[in-house]
């Protein structure tokens, strides 16, 4: 106990037994806590874990959090649990990472989800990876590619098309052909023309014949579209640049079409993002 009053600081020793750290580290601040080594961390009570508020877990570090046993990080609350900061949760060994609940998956930041390792990513389960929201999935948008190939087959069938829409394409291409092979046919028919040509053959030549064919329902669908809008907007612009016969101007209605042309061909082309 004498070693805990000296990391934080404190010159006189309070007449407690070592019984009540509980109690002391509800009154520590959050610059105490941060003093504390990490085998103090280690070997907190879990009731001394529950007397760490929201401001306290925020002040730990990322070998403090690293030091937590796993039965101790089951116990911080969904408040707790998205109360660690981005790089102290860099901290997290894949043994804790595996342990996290689903509800405390759902509860992570988006901040939190980006700030994961490619090989903290690879620990995580199916169940977990399904337990992620719209909005920390939105965020494996902004994953880097050395994150995006440590996804397996098991991560890439928990996501949806919703959820691959959000790829750029040279995140597609980053996917491993482990994480290819996991793809459901509802994922990969519900992407952008863009998106499903910017698998290689390489990955390609891995899929199923079921989902080869869904992607390339994705390309012919969507590409059509996409084909339509374009020519939409080609006659619009080629209309309005022509002159008019005799000088005369042209009509309010003739403008007016042209302009709905141009409008319909905008908004396709914005709704495909192309």
């Amino acid at each position: 106990m004498g070693n805990v009053w000296r990391q934080i600081g404190v010159t006189s020793r309070h007449p407690v037994k070592d019984t009540f750290m509980t109690s002391i580290l509800s009154s520590l601040s959050a610059a105490q806590i941060s003093k504390l080594s990490t085998s103090t961390i280690a070997s907190l009570s879990s009731a001394d874990v529950q007397a760490l508020d929201s401001t306290k877990i925020k002040a730990l570090s990322a070998s403090q959090i690293a030091s937590l046993s796993t039965d101790n990080l089951a116990l911080f609350s969904s408040e707790g649990i998205r109360a660690i900061s981005a790089s102290a949760f860099k901290g997290l060994t894949l043994t804790q990472i595996a342990k996290l609940s689903t509800t405390q998956v759902s509860n992570l930041s988006s901040s939190q989800v980006m700030a994961l390792y490619a090989s903290q990513i690879d620990a995580m389960s199916t169940d977990q990876i399904k337990a992620l929201t719209s909005s920390q999935v939105a965020g494996l948008g902004a994953l880097s590619l050395p994150q995006i190939s440590a996804l397996n087959a098991v991560h890439a069938a928990a996501l949806d098309g919703d959820d691959l829409m959000a790829f750029s394409k040279e995140q597609i291409i980053s996917l491993s052909s482990s994480a290819v092979s996991g793809l459901s046919t509802g994922t990969l028919a519900a992407l952008k023309a863009s998106q499903a040509s910017a698998f290689t053959p390489g990955q390609v030549g891995g899929m199923t014949t079921a989902q080869v064919s869904a992607l390339n329902s994705a390309k012919t669908t969507n590409g059509s579209v996409q084909d339509i809008a374009s020519f939409i907007s080609t006659a619009a612009q080629t209309s309005a640049a022509q002159p008019t016969t005799s000088g005369a101007s042209a009509s309010p209605m003739a403008s007016s079409e042209r302009q709905t042309s141009a409008d319909v061909a905008a908004t396709i082309l914005a709704y495909l993002n192309v």
